[in-house]
């Protein structure tokens, strides 16, 4: 019942995820008419210009109307959710494991709406990414506990711990670079590189990335109300393009120990390796095309969903020592029979 749950919640967070990205690009004014006039547009709506009138395709305008809806709806959703399995894992006594995560869940839930009663519309960049980094939080919390109620992970021993080890790294280095991102997403610095893989020029962050992770730092603009892009953007873009390639290393090297351990990527390792790969040449195609709405979506849905596949991978590998099936029920006779001897 809470793994159905869970799963539930899961795929309605990735929904508000791709709601939630679909307004925040249509507001900064991608796939725009005027393009890149009109990108990081803040200060005036960009879709009240003359020649998005005229233009054939859906208007921007429209478009976020029944996207803010829908992002309202499904959020409304997933918070009886979240409540009622944190009030079942309470009921039902459940495994610590699950309970901790179910409240986990529920604290980063009460996180969010304190955070939209108190932000409202606000486009300030802690707003930003705090709502982004605290929608794949979610997601990353119901996954886990979607698995651990299927499938608790155990204790593994020596000879077991290196593989987990190594995907905690990766996981930290995603942690990291889906941070990154958020933070590029919110300080409008989609078109702050001109070339690739250098960035103008540059191959690393000047100084001004410290400027750049300040959260608190007011986005300047121009009279139109328009973004201004400087310095701190090409810092925390081109430190973006280095976390992925980073990851890249960190994957390659991630095959070469499943290969020299005797293993063969499959289930979780090969979905990781995959949207690794994936999620590297939309964020190439994001650089070399910031116009397109659809790789922009894409990029931003194939972060957390690498997260997820990171998750799956490390799980797997925590339960790789558990007799099979491993329930909540048989975990306990497993634990009773081994205190036995």
């Amino acid at each position: 019942m809470i793994s159905r749950l869970a799963l539930a919640a899961w795929v309605l967070v990735l929904v508000l995820l791709v709601l939630g990205a679909y307004l925040r690009h249509s507001h900064a004014g991608s796939g725009c008419s005027e393009w890149p006039a009109c990108y990081g547009r803040i200060g005036s709506d960009p879709t009240l210009t003359e020649p998005l009138k005229t233009d054939h395709k859906p208007s921007l305008k429209a478009q976020p109307h029944w996207a803010t809806r829908a992002h309202r709806a499904v959020a409304g959703l997933i918070a009886v959710l979240v409540v009622a399995i944190a009030v079942l894992c309470v009921a039902r006594r459940e495994r610590r494991t699950a309970l901790m995560f179910s409240l986990l869940a529920l604290a980063n839930l009460v996180f969010l709406v304190a955070l939209g009663l108190w932000a409202g519309g606000s486009r300030s960049p802690s707003v930003t990414v705090g709502n982004l980094l605290g929608g794949i939080s979610l997601l990353g919390l119901l996954w886990w506990l979607y698995l651990e109620t299927r499938s608790p992970a155990t204790a593994l021993t020596k000879s077991m711990i290196a593989m987990p080890i190594w995907i905690g790294i990766g996981l930290v280095l995603v942690t990291a670079e889906i941070v990154l991102g958020a933070i590029t997403s919110a300080k409008y610095a989609a078109l702050a590189c001109a070339s690739v893989p250098d960035c103008n020029g540059l191959l690393w962050p000047s100084t001004a990335l410290g400027d750049a992770l300040d959260l608190f730092r007011s986005l300047p603009t121009d009279s139109s109300g328009t973004v201004i892009g400087g310095a701190e953007q090409i810092a925390i873009q081109l430190s973006h393009r280095i976390g992925a390639a980073v990851l890249l290393v960190w994957g390659a090297f991630f095959i070469w120990k499943l290969l020299t351990t005797g293993q063969r990527p499959r289930g979780w390792d090969a979905a990781l390796l995959l949207l690794l790969l994936f999620q590297s040449g939309l964020g190439m195609g994001t650089a070399v095309a910031p116009s397109t709405l659809a790789i922009a979506l894409g990029h931003n849905i194939g972060a957390p969903l690498l997260l997820v596949a990171m998750l799956g991978a490390l799980h797997h590998h925590l339960a790789a020592g558990a007799p099979s099936p491993l329930n909540a029920d048989n975990l306990k006779e497993f634990d009773h029979g081994t205190s036995h001897h």
